[in-house]
């Protein structure tokens, strides 16, 4: 057994032994240390690289699991690394700043005022790392979550997705840090949060299918299972298509940014093109699985005694989040018009 597939099973076996308990669950996680995994180990990470991390993150939504782990492990620790802050333990969440957030410095303190929009997991955090494009290059203000006003909000699992309000909050110096790595830009950030949510959704989608066939075994119609009906085969082969294709691409968009690199996200990447069609694969997938999965199951799937319902709204949420399947597509169509004639097929055979 590979060291992947143990740490896979041991992220499996801490889901079943805390469910429900989400406390509980992320201790057990940090115990086993995939809360910061991708993060170097100089700043309190495991130095892994991301086609392992994605192998977690695909076991923890196979289970379905709630947690800011793709917040704290690809975003909020790879900022703070990247200013040069070890990471703190606990659960952490990441976000842009708007146009509308202002941050100035005065003497030796800084200050932050605005509306931090949708921030995963605001209210069950204690920090909050916020990325800034400023003139003079990216900043990183780490916010206590104490300090700021929280407006409740959520995505169509349940899961909190606040606004968060600045009222003029004082950091110290410590708090605020210029991030001199490169390759830390906002389309950075979106496209690792793009490919955290793909992998995730990988592991929904595996489950809901597992569901699926385990429904149409069991339920009888017409003296026979479901199973036994040509429509209902193809209409499950179809959802095994698109959970397949969905987790092709994710672990191949992981594979290539160990490949190439920091830049791999910067303007035009070659990175960018293999996280976009993960997001696309995943966001299709994520459609036509919970949508046959569904049908088959009938109105049992939304009843809550029946668990296919918290695999699919978790679809329907992280399909959206970090750009749904539309705009990553439009990316893609943008950089196929941009290589023109002579540089689409390049293109699509050297990314």
């Amino acid at each position: 057994m590979s060291e992947i597939e143990v740490l896979g099973e041991s992220v499996t076996a801490a889901c079943e032994r805390f469910a429900g308990d989400g406390d509980g669950l992320w201790r057990a996680l940090e115990q086993i240390g995939v809360t910061l995994l991708p993060v170097p180990e100089g700043y309190g990470g495991a130095g892994a690289d991301l086609a392992t991390t994605g192998a977690v993150l695909r076991a923890l939504g196979r289970r379905g699991v709630s947690l800011p782990i793709v917040e704290t492990a690809l975003l909020a620790g790879w900022l703070l690394a990247a200013a040069g802050a070890r990471v703190p333990s606990g659960p952490l969440s990441a976000v842009l700043a708007g146009p509308a957030v202002r941050l100035s410095r005065d003497g030796g303190h800084w200050t932050l005022s605005g509306r931090l929009e949708r921030v995963p997991w605001g209210r069950a955090v204690e920090r909050i790392v916020v990325l800034l494009d400023r003139p003079e290059g990216a900043h990183l203000a780490i916010l206590d979550r104490a300090a700021l006003e929280v407006i409740h909000g959520g995505n169509v699992a349940g899961e909190p997705r606040d606004d968060l309000v600045a009222r003029d909050v004082v950091l110290t110096t410590g708090m605020v840090r210029a991030v001199p790595a490169a390759g830390v830009t906002a389309a950075a950030f979106r496209a690792r949060g793009a490919l955290g949510r793909a992998l995730m959704i990988c592991g929904a989608a595996e489950r809901a299918l597992e569901l699926t066939l385990r429904h149409i075994s069991q339920r009888e119609q017409f003296g026979r299972t479901l199973g036994g009906f040509q429509a209902v085969q193809h209409l499950v082969a179809r959802q095994a298509g698109e959970v397949a294709a969905a987790r092709a691409a994710a672990e191949s968009a992981a594979s290539d940014l160990d490949t190439l690199g920091p830049g791999a996200l910067g303007e035009n990447g070659e990175g960018l093109i293999s996280v976009a069609a993960a997001k696309v694969a995943a966001g299709t997938a994520a459609t036509a699985v919970s949508g046959i999965a569904h049908q088959l199951h009938g109105a049992l799937g939304f009843t809550d005694e029946h668990e296919l319902h918290r695999y699919t709204t978790r679809l329907w949420a992280w399909r959206d989040e970090y750009g749904n399947e539309d705009e990553w597509a439009a990316y893609l169509g943008r950089r196929a018009l941009a290589a023109g004639g002579e540089g689409l097929w390049p293109l699509l055979t050297t990314t």
